[in-house]
């Protein structure tokens, strides 16, 4: 049974707690650790019942913090309009601070130097047709591809005379990455199977498994001798799969049956100019690269990466190729062989 409350017993009074007991016993510890020393020591500020304060503290957005657009110091003149004011910590208002919902900043341009352009005058590309007659006689041509999917340009070329100096080139001004775009119907006759069973390239890409000429001429594979002989067994039309080891040192690369009328890309780039040229449909074809700027008495190239659009066209220029995009060669075939069922028109 409960006993009734005395009525003399006074209930005990709530009172902070004050300085540990090691603190007032030693005279050297409070200089060192005032914050134990000074105010009352509060382990639960709810039990206390006493109000929960903490000082005000500066905010500032993650832009100003993280560009640096801000001084670190407060400026002598106070700016008319800040973009936070000093607000306390522990009572945020709803329009500032870590609780506002105002409209975030609008992000920083990007500058011109690294921006790729996406608009080239009409009258700095070569005819497809120019382009077709070049490619005919064994000459290299610049293609560009749109401007959303990649804006970068291959150096292509036919691979069925394909010589040492003409792979030589392309290795020194590419990234050296030499693929072969092939027919359907050469990749099967020569047994070569996707890469993978999965592809998971983001362009989907069509990678057959690398292949080097299996010829007495040839040593390591990788020389600019043995990728362009190498080239020239996979457009030979009495080649058979024993003619080829694997792996190598050039990727041969499945081509759409449609061309760039069914997908946008240099391998179906490559292999529709080998078709329109009368050659054997197979290439060779590889990345255009901007070497950079070379750095004194260090072995690193700066600012290296891609040529696109305006590079690509100031190289083919350099050295008399003829230049083209991809979707000029798109609007030729359409109209001179009409448009891709696959594509939802006749």
């Amino acid at each position: 049974l409960n006993k009734p409350k005395d009525k003399k017993t006074k209930e005990k009074e709530i009172r902070p707690l004050g300085p540990p007991s090691f603190v007032r016993q030693n005279p050297n510890f409070a200089p060192k650790f005032p914050s134990f020393a000074g105010p009352p020591f509060h382990p639960s500020p709810t039990r206390q019942r006493l109000p929960l304060t903490c000082p005000p503290f500066p905010v500032t957005t993650f832009t100003e913090r993280t560009l640096n657009l801000t001084s670190p110091t407060r400026p002598s003149t106070p700016s008319q309009t800040p973009p936070l004011a000093l607000t306390p910590a522990c009572s945020l208002s709803p329009s500032l601070g870590l609780n506002s919902r105002a409209k975030p900043p609008s992000p920083l341009p990007i500058p011109a130097a690294i921006m790729p352009s996406s608009t080239i005058d009409e009258s700095k590309f070569d005819s497809i047709p120019d382009a077709i007659e070049a490619f005919r006689n064994g000459e290299f041509l610049v293609v560009l591809d749109d401007p959303s999917r990649e804006n970068e340009a291959d150096l292509i070329i036919a691979a069925e005379a394909l010589t040492t100096g003409q792979m030589a080139f392309m290795i020194r001004h590419s990234s050296g990455y030499v693929c072969a775009p092939l027919a359907p119907e050469i990749l099967d006759r020569l047994a070569l199977p996707p890469m993978v069973a999965t592809n998971e390239d983001p362009r989907g890409t069509a990678y057959a498994v690398s292949v080097d000429a299996a010829d007495a001429l040839v040593t390591t594979g990788i020389s600019a001798h043995d990728r362009a002989l190498t080239c020239r067994v996979l457009a030979d039309p009495a080649a058979q799969a024993s003619d080829l080891r694997r792996p190598g040192h050039v990727l041969p690369l499945r081509a759409r049956a449609g061309g760039v009328r069914e997908r946008r890309g240099h391998t179906e780039a490559a292999v529709d100019f080998c078709r329109l040229a009368g050659k054997k449909e197979a290439a060779a074809i590889c990345e255009l690269v901007d070497d950079g700027r070379a750095v004194e008495g260090r072995a690193v190239h700066e600012e290296a990466g891609m040529m696109r659009g305006e590079q690509c066209v100031e190289f083919a220029k350099r050295f008399g190729l003829k230049v083209c995009t991809i979707a000029d060669l798109v609007a030729y075939l359409e109209k001179t062989e009409g448009k891709l069922a696959v594509n939802g028109s006749s």
